[in-house]
């Protein structure tokens, strides 16, 4: 099965949005801040990577578990290769996280969280965090593991079916669940997280993944112009601050990233081997192979960027955007010595382990998603 080279450069350029909206929030606590009227929009825009990354994974579920629709106890190897993907990077960023609130917890300007809240985090049980009114596990990023989680339990739940009848009951399943949501109103945790409308958004890959397969092509023009209307709408949303936070993300964020991922999968010339060769050229792809890695390890080097800009009193000589650049700049080579040198040994250990019987490496798992 072949990679989607367009939709790797995509999940590169959705990590590397997330770091930039997380190095933006971090310049804003320099001794000498962020000075641009734009930035809450440029927040708003970067923001949308978190449901690009939901539309893909959408995507990429059915696309690369095509094999196993309508096929007795596929839902078992599903997550199985699931968790042996996802889970140990994220228990390891997880631990080292507590770790470095237990030894220097000024480094971190963190609360200690109880027994419960760490196993809860370990195990995708959302809870809301103590001192304010966010569902999040103890090491932050992972809210959005929670919902890929929770995204892959109900997939897997349903692979018995043929892939369209998957596709129609997952989206009935998810459409009832934000209904109830909407309707019941429940307090904070589990419930109102696994309610939230922002699960659509993993319906929308789906749906693309379906048009893919039937054999849905864009010509490079009209990829274009769908690619132009998801940025657009996503720009228009975020000068008009429309919130993205809301029962309407689906809406204000969800679509145009649907529209941008579907540009990026529809496009005509999308599995041809030469393409995309300029993405290709500046590294988009191997970045989207590493971009799991840098969307969980980030953070570590946001933080001590920050350490150590204070340390030297950079904030003092150079502007806060330098700041913002320099952290641009060390992610990509960070993020691939994290895929390299940890992430792949860890999912390479799992896949063993969790494989014994069948060792044969699943396919397309250069799409690392």
């Amino acid at each position: 099965m072949s990679q989607i080279k367009s939709i790797q450069a995509l999940r590169a350029m959705a990590a590397i949005s997330i770091v930039f909206v997380h190095t933006l929030v971090e310049a804003t606590t320099l001794p000498v801040p962020l000075s641009f009227r734009g930035t809450p929009i440029l927040l708003d825009i970067a923001g949308a990577g978190v449901d690009v990354f939901f539309v893909i994974s959408g995507f990429i579920m059915v696309y690369a578990s095509q094999d196993l629709f309508g096929v007795s106890k596929s839902w078992l190897k599903f997550l199985r290769r699931r968790i042996a993907r996802i889970v140990p990077l994220y228990w390891l960023m997880t631990t080292l996280f507590l770790v470095v609130l237990a030894v220097t917890p000024q480094a971190l300007n963190d609360s200690k969280p109880t027994a419960l809240e760490v196993l809860k985090s370990y195990v995708f049980i959302p809870y809301q965090h103590a001192g304010d009114d966010l569902i999040r596990p103890v090491y932050k990023l992972g809210w959005t593991l929670d919902y890929e989680m929770f995204f892959y339990v109900a997939f897997a739940a349903l692979l018995f079916l043929p892939m369209r009848s998957t596709i129609f009951v997952l989206s009935s399943f998810f459409a009832t669940f934000v209904i109830l949501g909407i309707v019941l109103t429940p307090p904070p945790g589990p419930l109102a997280f696994w309610t939230n409308p922002i699960i659509l958004e993993f319906v929308m890959g789906t749906f693309v993944a379906l048009a893919f397969i039937d054999g849905w092509r864009l010509p490079p023009a009209l990829a274009l112009i769908l690619l132009l209307v998801g940025l657009g709408s996503l720009a228009l949303g975020a000068m008009e601050h429309l919130a993205t936070d809301g029962p309407w993300r689906p809406v204000i964020s969800g679509l145009p990233a649907a529209f941008i991922v579907a540009a990026a999968a529809l496009r005509r010339e999308s599995l041809s081997p030469a393409s995309p060769t300029i993405l290709t050229t500046i590294g988009l792809v191997a970045l989207g192979d590493a971009s799991y890695a840098i969307y969980l390890a980030h953070p570590w080097l946001v933080r001590l960027s920050h350490l150590i800009w204070n340390r030297v009193h950079l904030s003092s000589h150079l502007s806060a955007w330098i700041f913002v650049g320099t952290v641009l700049l060390l992610v990509a080579p960070f993020g691939l010595l994290v895929h390299h040198s940890i992430e792949q040994p860890l999912t390479a250990f799992a896949r063993g382990r969790s494989t014994v019987r069948k060792p044969q490496l699943p396919a397309l798992a250069n799409q690392n998603e």
